[in-house]
């Protein structure tokens, strides 16, 4: 009964930090995108060569954050599965994320599986590029179109972003009420 409560807790506890990730790397990918804006108008505008160098350096940060993302989502989800063998009133909150942010696993899988992609080898090649109403990108691209910054041309941050900003302080309630029934 102990390793059930312990994986009770466990749940509850990464779930919380998986939302947390989401949260730190969406305000990391905003802040990188909206430098490298900023450098790009001023490459252009101003026709500051020299920045070049840096704006590939943002670029780079930015690809590494979005990896992140993508995994901390992946995080949350697989966390949140298991939080919701223990906690059935988490079950709405499964079914919200699986609505509002779909292509977490799929996403997940083509970045971390890329080369085969990139070799038409993927398992689920035909799912690889993905079509809105105006771009294409695959699995590995970002478009940011209206200003929505969507990783994978299919995973909004800013969306993402205001969801785990809105769970958090659920996660870190319902992980205090543990801790308190747990003092009793």
């Amino acid at each position: 009964m102990e390793e059930v409560e312990d994986l009770k807790f466990l749940s509850l506890y990464e779930t919380k930090k998986w939302v947390k990730a989401v949260i730190e790397s969406s305000n990391e990918i905003l802040d990188l995108n909206h430098k490298q804006q900023q450098l790009l108008d001023e490459y252009f505008r101003l026709q500051r060569f020299d920045l070049k160098q840096r704006m590939d350096e943002i670029r780079e940060l930015e690809g590494i954050q979005q990896y992140y993302f993508i995994i901390a989502l992946n995080k949350f989800r697989d966390w949140l599965e298991e939080a919701v063998e223990h906690y059935k009133d988490l079950k709405k909150i499964k079914s919200l994320i699986d609505h509002e942010i779909p292509y977490i696993r799929d996403v997940r899988n083509m970045r971390e599986h890329e080369i085969e992609y990139f070799k038409k080898k993927g398992r689920k090649q035909e799912k690889f590029f993905h079509e809105n109403d105006s771009s294409i990108s695959d699995a590995t691209s970002v478009i940011v179109t209206d200003g929505n910054y969507l990783v994978g041309g299919r995973i909004s941050v800013q969306k993402a972003l205001k969801l785990f900003d809105e769970l958090y302080p659920f996660f870190e309630q319902k992980l205090d009420n543990y801790y308190i029934k747990e003092e009793k």
